[in-house]
């Protein structure tokens, strides 16, 4: 931009929620968030300031604000960092109540806002159990964020941190956790960092001593429901949204850091397979059947995910060209198919199964073809749900 030419004039709404004077916008901000709290929502998601401040009314658990969409004067859409008068209104509305999990989207904070911003929030006493930091442009996570993050993570008593970004400046991490040791912080015993971009397979930045840092706060604490079924929900979010890589360190980190029962730990340890098997990498390939032959840990599933786990497994296993790995994978995945308690469902599996090994090769056996077209003899209706190879729909209609 030439220096003759002024800076885009930024249209941002900062108005905060009254309830003593509603009207127009405002009135009906606060109308729909007070049907959906009596509707039974748990989550909010505030794409600009007066939503996010009406939210923090009703005792929304989680709650996401994207802070960076604003308008330009010439109509465009931009991604902005917060400035001061926006920190210090958003301190101010999370000073109101505690929260089970804040997350907020955003590009740097500008000038003085991070101080500002923590001046707000210290006017009240309010907790975030789990605070995500997402950083959607290019911008640095910096020193004097990381600095000024510590005294949030102190203030609200946050239990876990989730970083997401596509660069960390130098010093950032080891302020942050400099910081944290100074304020001898005691709550955080949870720490991700995800990379942002899609090069994050290849990169990595040294938090070992942040690692080290929150394992030492560790209680082995057991997980509230509360927070097992909010988690579940957010897995299920992040899925849909093919969040893989998040799902995989959310997981990872959940499982290093709670006593879980082993319903809790096998719902985790499932999520942490499925993402790993939707990154499709080798290292993500890898990592899956490291830890489906050697698991971290003691953990129960469910028969139907168990046999998915070991499914998929086999398909890994196969295009990593682990042939022996993937026929021992398939020989377990028929075994452990037989405690399929519904018959329909345990023969369709083994049909599945079968048909899998035999187009993809993953084992020889010569018995699986007989076998299968004595399944689909007896059982022609599968075929409605099971997609059959031609030329074993041809034999079967010979035999007919």
């Amino acid at each position: 931009m030439s220096q003759n030419q002024p800076e885009p004039k930024i249209i941002q709404d900062l108005t905060q929620i009254d309830t003593n004077s509603l009207s127009g916008i405002y009135q009906e901000i606060y109308s729909g968030l007070k049907n959906a709290h009596e509707d039974g929502v748990d989550l909010i998601f505030a794409t600009d300031f007066p939503t996010l401040d009406g939210a923090l009314l009703f005792p929304f658990p989680t709650v996401v604000y994207d802070s960076t969409p604003v308008l330009l004067d010439n109509g465009y859409q931009a991604r902005f960092a917060i400035n001061d008068s926006h920190a210090s209104l958003i301190g101010r509305a999370l000073s109101r109540r505690s929260l089970f999990s804040f997350q907020l989207f955003m590009s740097k904070w500008m000038g003085d806002s991070m101080p500002l911003f923590l001046s707000s929030l210290k006017a009240g006493s309010s907790k975030i159990s789990r605070l995500a930091i997402n950083h959607v442009t290019g911008d640095e996570f910096t020193v004097s964020e990381a600095k000024g993050l510590a005294e949030w993570i102190e203030h609200c008593q946050v239990r876990a941190i989730i970083l997401q970004t596509n660069e960390f400046d130098p010093g950032s991490i080891e302020m942050l956790t400099s910081e944290l040791r100074r304020l001898k912080n005691k709550s955080l015993q949870e720490a991700t960092i995800v990379y942002h971009d899609d090069v994050r397979e290849t990169r990595s930045v040294d938090f070992s001593d942040l690692e080290k840092f929150v394992k030492e706060n560790r209680r082995g604490d057991e997980m509230p429901q509360f927070d097992f079924d909010q988690l579940m929900k957010r897995f299920d979010g992040s899925l849909k949204n093919r969040e893989y890589h998040d799902v995989e360190a959310l997981a990872t980190s959940l499982l290093a850091s709670y006593k879980l029962t082993p319903e809790q730990a096998g719902w985790f340890a499932d999520y942490r397979h499925r993402a790993l098997f939707y990154i499709g990498t080798e290292r993500s390939h890898r990592e899956a059947l490291r830890l489906l032959q050697n698991p971290d840990g003691e953990f129960k599933t469910s028969v139907r995910n168990r046999l998915w786990m070991i499914s998929t497994g086999a398909e890994m296993a196969h295009q990593l060209a682990e042939k022996s790995l993937a026929a021992k994978l398939i020989e377990t995945y028929l075994k452990e198919n037989l405690q399929t308690p519904d018959e329909t469902e345990r023969g369709q599996n083994e049909v599945r199964c079968l048909l899998n090994a035999i187009i993809t090769e993953k084992a020889s056996s010569p018995s699986f073809r007989p076998r299968v077209i004595e399944l689909l003899q007896a059982h022609p209706d599968w075929t409605d749900v099971i997609v059959v190879p031609e030329d074993i729909q041809k034999e079967i209609a010979n035999r007919a």
